[in-house]
């Protein structure tokens, strides 16, 4: 484990050092990287020097700063990290001080080729996904996910400042990206549901239910499906589908849209949505949980690092299916998997 007080020491030393001209600060911060290169705290001393150069550089200074440095990741995640904490308190403001910073890296060129396609993916399940039930015909190359995620949290930030028109655009330019990110396909549905596009929009829509891993994404598809059907005046299906969402990720805008469609007191007889409720999605031909492809994927990768005896990773992808499913017979997996962890990794 790191020592708390010895990253905090090496990082009060290089703050200690700043330079008073600006002109001299992406030297002075270069050499200090350099210097602490494959220290074990170098990534938390990258976070800092990154939020230095936030509030004492220019963008343009921050984008040279970090392909002079020869690996701009280190740099450019804590503030990713910070602009998706600020546009989910809807901290605009914040977040738009950031963004100048990021941009350059997520819109840059994307490669295009006759032969080859070059996409990115959050994760394994969403390359397998691609690859298996996709087929695509020409090469996959795979390109780091960091600029698309930067559009991502981009188009939500338009999105939250009303921006929806030029969101969309910027989630088109991440889907062409990452076609199968359930993310960024629920963000395009909610946006065409919005503007009313709804033949366009139901295509997405079914495919964000196939590839939803994430149980926060397939929140967002039942709500999206909620969101339609209330546009249909399909009263009962809209509400299933709004509890349906509440099973995966609790959300103030959920409850907001129950509360449209129910009037004002609100009243919902949940004991009739509990006992009718699948047969309500079933006869609309809406899935009543995840899709049964993506949990075999998530299982069967997990199988796969079982196999190579890699506990951690396989816990962590029996979690996922586990928070998708809420399976007793995953949970008991995992026990079983954490059970080894504490014996050192054997029966």
């Amino acid at each position: 484990m790191i020592s708390t007080g010895r990253c905090e020491a090496a990082i009060q030393d290089i703050l200690a050092g700043l330079p008073y001209e600006s002109a001299d600060l992406n030297r002075y911060l270069l050499t200090a990287c350099q210097r602490y290169e494959g220290h074990p705290c170098y990534f938390l001393i990258a976070g800092e020097i990154s939020r230095v150069l936030l509030s004492n550089s220019s963008p343009r200074d921050f984008v040279r700063f970090c392909e002079e440095s020869g690996n701009p990741e280190p740099f450019l995640v804590p503030l990713l990290a910070d602009l998706s904490s600020n546009v989910i308190t809807r901290s605009y403001d914040q977040a738009s001080v950031i963004l100048p910073f990021l941009l350059p890296f997520g819109e840059h060129l994307w490669p295009e080729s006759g032969s080859e396609e070059f996409r990115s993916f959050r994760d394994l399940i969403e390359y397998t996904w691609y690859l298996t039930e996709c087929e695509p015909e020409h090469d996959v190359i795979v390109l780091p996910y960091l600029p698309t995620d930067i559009l991502y949290l981009y188009a939500k930030y338009l999105k939250g400042i009303k921006e929806d028109e030029k969101a969309l655009n910027v989630l088109e330019k991440a889907r062409h990206q990452s076609p199968v990110h359930a993310g960024i396909l629920g963000e395009i549905v909610s946006l065409m549901l919005q503007s009313r596009h709804t033949t366009e929009a139901v295509p997405l829509l079914v495919l964000s239910f196939r590839t939803a891993w994430m149980k926060e994404d397939l929140a967002t598809a039942f709500r999206n499906q909620g969101f339609f059907f209330s546009l249909q005046e399909d009263e009962e299906a809209a509400i299933t589908c709004y509890l349906m969402a509440e099973t995966w990720e609790e959300s103030p805008d959920g409850r907001e849209e129950l509360k449209l469609i129910t009037g004002q007191t609100g009243d919902i007889d949940y004991g009739y949505y509990n006992l009718n409720g699948k047969k309500i999605l079933s006869d609309r031909n809406v899935p009543c949980g995840p899709d049964p492809v993506i949990i075999s994927l998530l299982t069967g990768i997990a199988e796969n690092y079982l196999d190579e005896n890699n506990l951690m990773k396989a816990r962590e992808y029996l979690i996922r299916a586990g928070q998708l499913l809420m399976s007793d017979e995953i949970e008991d997996r995992i026990q079983m998997i954490e059970r080894r962890l504490e014996d050192g990794g054997s029966f």
